[in-house]
Parts: C-alpha cells; structure tokens; sequence
C-alpha cells in the first residue's frame, strides 16, 4: 500500500530533469515546495549508465543488469550483397533476410577511393588498384569542325583527345545505343556538352556561351530592295511677322532586305537566336617603296571590312512542342550588307531531352543513344581532354567490381559524401555491383568504398537476428518474425579471479548457445551476457562446476538511468524518378526486472531537436502523339493559312511543370515498451509535424527540367511524460527512450499533356536528417 501511495503522490509532483550530459540525479519538487532528489545507481561498465544491485547465488556469482546506448547502423538483405539500412534501436522488424551486419559509429573503418565508378579493382595494400581491361573507345567520329581557335582532336582506342587551349570543337559521332560515355581532363575550365539533335538535319557549325550550339549557317541568300518614304522635319518659307508658310519635304529611304531559308526545328522560339555578319572587299592602289614593303611587287592592294554581328528576325511557327524556323532576314539600309553574308541560327537546348548532357567538371554517364548521329562540343583544357564510349549491357555488365576485400565484411558506398548503397561482401572477398544495383543514371565518376573488417556479420536465413554491439557479434534465433535486435541492457559478471567460462547458453525464443562468450576471463574483467528476447535463465560452466542464473534472482533496478546525449543521422540517394526517404533515430533505455506482479511505471524526460534536407533534379523528355487530324490555322505573321497539327497557332503546348518537394514528417518522441525481449508497446510522448521550413525551385518549361530545395528545422524542445506497463514477477521489462524524425521527398512528378507523353530522363532526389538528444533520463518505479 504504501508504494502505491509514493506512486500517486509521484503522478502530482513537478519533476526537474538537470539537463546535464552527466546528471546523475533527478529533483521532484512537491506542492509544498519540498524538494527530493533521486541519485542515479552506480554507473556499470561498457560506456553505459547501468541501474541495479548485485546478486550472487550460491555459487557465489555475482550479477547485475546494465544498460548500455550504442548509436550506429544494421543492414538486412536478401541477396547477400546490398542490403536495407536501419539505425540501431532495440526492434528493427524486416520483411526477410538472409544476411544481416552491424556497426557502431565508432567502428574501424576504411576508407577507398574509387577513382571510376564503372570499374574493376584489387583491394590490396589497403588500397584499390585498377584491374579491368580497359574497354575499346566506341566513338566513330563522322565530321570534325574548329568552331573557335586552333584547337586539334586525335583519335584512339582511349577515346577522342581533344587539345588547343581557349579553342572549341565539335565532333559529329554515330549512334551508339546503350553506352558508358566518360569525360576526364575537363576540370579546371573546359566544358562537355553532347546529345542527339531534336532535328536530325540540323549540323552544328558553331557555339557561343550565351545562345548555345549553332545548329544552322549559311552564305547562300537571296535580297531585295522597297523604299520606305520618310518624313523629314518641317521647314518654314516665307515666314514673317505677318505670315508663315510650312513644307513638309520627304524622300524615299531604300531598305535591303536579305533573306535566306532555313527549315529546320529548334527547341522554342524563346530558346532561339539569329544573327547575321557581312564584309566587302574594297580595292585601294599605293606605290609600294622603301617604307612600305609588298613583297617586290611596285603596288599594294588593300583592304576587307567586315561588319556585324548584328541580330537577325527568325520566321516560323509552333509545330507540336518544337518550333519550325522556315527562314531568316535582315532589314538594313546599308548597300554594303548584301557583301559575303552570314547567317548563323543558335538554339540553347538543341538537344533531345534524353539525351542532353553538360558537363564542367569530369564525368561518368550511362547513355541510351539512338541510332542517330549525335554531337560534342568540347572546350579541351591547357592538359588535354579525352572523351570515350564503349558499349554496355545493364543486364549483364558489371557496374563495379571490387575483389581481394574481407569476406562478409559490412560496407557503404558514397557519392558526394551521400550514401547510396550498404550490404556486406561477398564471401569470396569480392564485391560485384550491376548497374541496377548502383542506381543508374546519376553515377559521378568517382566515389567512395568504406568497409568494416572489424564489425559483425551473419549469413543465413533470418528469424531473430542479435546485434551484440558489446561482444561484436551477430547471431540468430529462429522465430517466426522476422527481425533484428539490438540488446540495450546486458546481464554483467563481474570476474573476481580468473574463471574458465564455458557452454554458455541463454533460454529465449528458443535455447541459444552463445559459444562466442566461452573463454578464460581476468581478474576483473566481466562477461557481457545480451538480453534477448524471451531471455529468462543464462546457464554456463565456471571452472568445471555448473551455474545457473534466474533473472528472478536479480534485485529489482529501479530508480534512475541517465541516457547518453546521442545523434542519429540518415542518408538517401535515389535516381529512379522516386523521392528519397530518410529515418533517423537515437535513444537509450532503461531496465526493471518486476519482483511482484503489479505495474512499472517510467517516467522519461528528453530534450531533443532535428534538421532534414532534401534536394531534387529532373529532366524530362517529350514526344509528341502522332497526329490525328491536320488543322488549318491562320498565321498572322504571313497573313495566310498554314496546316497544323494543333488547332490552335501557337501549337500543342505541354502541361506546366510542378516543382517538387517534401512531405514534413514529424520529430517524435517515443516510448518503446519491451516486455522480455517483445515489444508490447510504442507510446507517442511528444510529436512536432510543423518544423520551419525553406524551399527553393527551380523550373524550365522550356528544357523540361527543375530542380527544388526543401531544409526543415525542429527548434530544442524538453518533454517530460510518465507510462506504464503491467508485469508478473520475473518479466524483464526494458523502456526506451527513442527521439526520431522522419520526412519523405515527393517523387519527381512528371507533366502531362494532352498532345504528348512526358518521360523522365535524369533524375537525382537526396535526402539526409540528423536528430538531436541533447539529454535524457528515464525515472522508474512499481507498485
């Protein structure tokens, strides 16, 4: 009765948590200001805040339940390759599995360079050495053109090298359908810009940084000449005091009119520029003498005048999503301009969609290029730049292979610091990644490969699977759910003198032998039993003699746990048109083994922040539905009517496209309720789903692409709250404290239209959170 009464009395206090990394103690301030302060149980071992007495049997063993709070990953697989990546927390539910790996943060790690991601590589020397047989460059050059300075390319099996420094080239190469095209030497000012023509007739005879590839050009052209009457200012005769008389003179300016014709389609008329530049030769006769050499000739001739550039008028119209140009004029007064002329028409996006690429910095790109020729524009750098094809099949063609590596080793591979990738090794040592297991389409050309030779793996089918994050070992109980648990609170035996520990074995789910715990322990050293789910009796030999210990047999642990400041972070990478997802979580845990059948009551205190980011990039490329019906619409510009496949003058324009975003899940506090090993109960103590918010976008109608950004920010927040659970006596009960937050990133939505279907073409959407346990305790009590 009377801890009922504490227990009441307790529910109508103000508890202050101290909000210390290394509080040990708890004040509960009653109604009449009398002040009680509740110390924390020794601290056990194992980097843990431990609660609990000792007990020893008569065996003299002594024991005692310490919880510990480690903060990293486990991976789940079926493929024994790559596999799903969970924060450790006591129950991670999985579909199935037939492996599983852990890692503490603190971990041994070591980390690669992958120099090409598409690649082959011996791990030797802790290093990765390159080991495939370089693939022959399937770049056929058709046409080679200098579009600026003096700059030279040169074939070989390595790929087309491009040199000449301030120069920029372009290369006409055929369709060579599923590809691996890669950049290298372009870093430091050069630039790599390629894809298919929209319009397969057009040839790219020059570029400018500001209009983009000149997909047109040409001296060819036709002029004629109209007059325009043009008013000149008034003039007064016969203008006196009396009287004035005004004339109006005109005269008649003469206009040249030059004009070529094009057909050809660009992009969009915004995505369009033209302009024209003319010169003539005009012949001046001098005497040649001692001051002015002519090469021994007695006279001289001189000299070319060029003039322009000036802009162009381009003539067309609206055709499905593209523009046709029919033709481009220059009006002037200037009888000089009809001299050697020159058109030239630029589009900015001359490229399709799918298969447009730019790049400023080296690259690796899988490519799907179709029969067609397609363009290069290269500007080389001062060293050179080299750019090779070769052929690739994403079904049968390794993306990355790595051999030479610890067999059944946890790794991550990284791109820009982002993780994309987690499993283990195989268990021959080797690593062998398809393009869809590496997320094609948005690889960089280098990376990162970080493996843990130290941390846990298990191989086989999964049922429980034990992370024992204290001993380094993971192992599995057969169970008909399938999941992996990671013990927070441990059985500690202390070793007074040096002990012959033998055939230990815990009865959970099922019996389980934990061979990994047999050895001869030093004085002062301690075994670090794991509480696994179920767990009721650990069973071992001590020097010969058999022991057995009853969780029973160990005193109630009640009073407080300070749980370790922690954070927990996660990371997404997708480029499959899906948004990234991200769920991170950090925690700890208090324990109580029930002397007497009643409740347990925990009453948790946290203060706990977090940050997510998502950033996306989309491309689209569209193809118009075949025509149906041919319209005739009027067009203004040249006062008649001309067919169409779109009722309407301006053509069958795509839907607007949507910037993309983040669905904001909350920063939530929860107690998670374990009662021998299985959870009964996860109780929502605090939820924020309305973090600050920032977001930036970015669309093209034009180029059909965007890209968005999305950072969300949960402001400090402290949170007391008290649960409960029934229990008999004997139960394990375990309560942890676990702050978590999770958001989801829109997938990348594609527009629609109703002339066309819309299809991504590149995509990358990144995700990453990182949330906060400043501090942390857990109060517990029965009754």
């Amino acid at each position: 009765m009377q801890k009922t009464v504490s227990i009441i009395v307790a529910l109508c206090m103000l508890t202050l948590v101290v909000n210390d990394a290394f509080a040990t103690q708890i004040q509960i301030v009653t109604d009449n200001g009398n002040v009680f302060t509740v110390s924390a149980t020794a601290n056990s071992t194992a980097n843990s805040n431990g609660s609990g007495n000792a007990t020893s049997n008569g065996n003299g063993i002594v024991a005692r339940i310490v919880t510990i709070h480690p903060q990293g990953t486990v991976i789940s697989g079926i493929d024994n390759v790559v596999g799903q990546p969970y924060t450790l927390i006591p129950y991670n539910k999985i579909t199935s599995g037939t492996f599983a790996a852990g890692f503490q943060n603190n971990d041994n790690v070591v980390k690669l360079i992958v120099p090409k991601m598409n690649g082959q590589y011996i791990y030797s020397g802790g290093v990765l050495i390159q080991n495939s047989t370089p693939q022959s460059n399937t770049l056929a050059p058709v046409s080679t053109s200098i579009l600026a300075g003096s700059g030279s390319t040169t074939l070989s099996s390595s790929g087309i090298t491009f040199t000449g420094t301030g120069s920029t080239i372009a290369v006409q190469a055929n369709g060579a359908g599923s590809s691996v095209v890669e950049g290298t030497g372009i870093t430091g000012g050069g630039l790599v810009v390629f894809g298919t023509p929209i319009d397969p007739s057009v040839s790219i005879s020059a570029y400018d940084p500001t209009y983009g590839p000149g997909v047109f050009t040409s001296n060819a052209i036709s002029s004629s000449t109209y007059g325009v009457t043009i008013h000149d200012p008034p003039v007064c005769i016969y203008c006196d005091a009396r009287s004035t008389h005004w004339y109006y003179p005109t005269h008649v300016e003469t206009h040249y009119l030059i004009t070529i014709p094009v057909n050809k389609y660009v992009s969009s008329s915004s995505n369009a520029y033209a302009e024209y530049n003319w010169s003539y030769y005009s012949s001046t006769r001098f005497n040649c003498g001692y001051y002015v050499w002519c090469g021994g000739n007695q006279w001289g001739y001189s000299v070319t005048s060029s003039y322009g550039p000036a802009g162009a008028t381009i003539n067309g119209y609206q055709s499905g999503n593209k523009y046709y140009v029919q033709s481009l004029t220059y009006d002037t007064t200037n009888n000089l301009a009809t001299y050697n002329p020159k058109f030239t028409l630029y589009d900015k996006s001359p490229f399709d969609p799918a298969t447009s690429k730019t790049y400023t910095s080296d690259f690796t790109s899988q490519v799907n290029f179709a029969p067609t020729p397609y363009w290069f524009i290269v500007k080389p750098t001062s060293g050179g730049t080299i750019i090779k094809a070769s052929a690739y099949d994403p079904t049968t063609q390794l993306f990355l292979q790595v051999t030479g590596l610890p067999a059944n080793v946890p790794y991550q591979i990284l791109e820009n610091g982002i993780i994309g990738l987690q499993g283990i090794t195989g268990s021959d040592g080797s690593l062998k990644l398809s393009a869809a297991q590496m997320v094609t389409g948005g690889q960089s050309l280098s990376g990162e490969l970080d493996i843990y030779p130290n941390s846990p793996t298990y191989v086989g089918n999964i049922g429980t699977a034990v992370y024992d994050s204290v001993n380094n070992k993971v192992f599995n109980i057969a169970s008909g759910t399938p999941q992996i648990y990671t013990p927070f609170a441990y059985v500690m035996i202390p070793m007074s003198s040096t002990e012959n520990i033998q055939n230990v074995s815990v009865d959970g789910i099922a019996p389980t032998q934990l061979s990994y715990l047999s050895k001869i322990y030093t004085p002062g050293s301690s075994m670090m039993v794991p509480i696994i789910p179920g767990l009721k009796t650990i069973t071992f030999s001590m020097n010969g003699t058999g022991a057995k210990i009853p969780l029973t047999s160990i005193p109630p642990s009640l009073g407080i746990s300070v749980i370790s400041p922690g954070t927990g972070t996660a990371s997404q990478y997708k480029t499959d048109g899906t948004g990234a997802s991200v769920r991170a979580n950090t925690g700890g845990e208090g324990v109580v083994i029930a002397q007497l059948d009643g409740t347990i009551y925990a009453l948790v205190s946290a203060t706990i922040s977090a940050d997510v980011s998502f950033t996306a990039n989309s491309a689209y490329n569209y193809v118009s539905n075949p025509p149906t019906m041919i319209y005739m619409v009027y067009d203004y510009m040249r006062g008649l009517y001309v067919q169409s496949t779109c009722p309407t003058f301006n053509g069958c324009q795509p839907g607007p496209i949507s910037a993309t975003g983040a669905t904001s899940g909350p920063l939530s506090l929860y107690v998670d309720t374990y009662v021998n090993g299985q959870m009964v109960n996860s109780q929502i103590v605090y939820s924020n789903s309305n973090p600050m918010i920032s977001q930036s976008s970015s669309i093209s109608s034009y180029s059909f692409s965007q890209s968005s950004a999305v950072t969300m920010h949960y402001p400090t927040n402290t949170v007391t709250q008290l649960v409960q659970v029934s229990a008999h006596a004997g139960d394990l009960i375990e309560f942890y404290l676990r702050a978590s937050v999770e958001a989801d990133g829109n997938a990348i939505s594609v527009p629609t239209s109703s002339y066309g279907v819309f299809t991504t073409s590149n995509q990358l959407s990144v995700g990453t959170a990182t949330v906060n346990l400043s501090s942390g305790s857990i109060l517990t009590g029965a009754s």
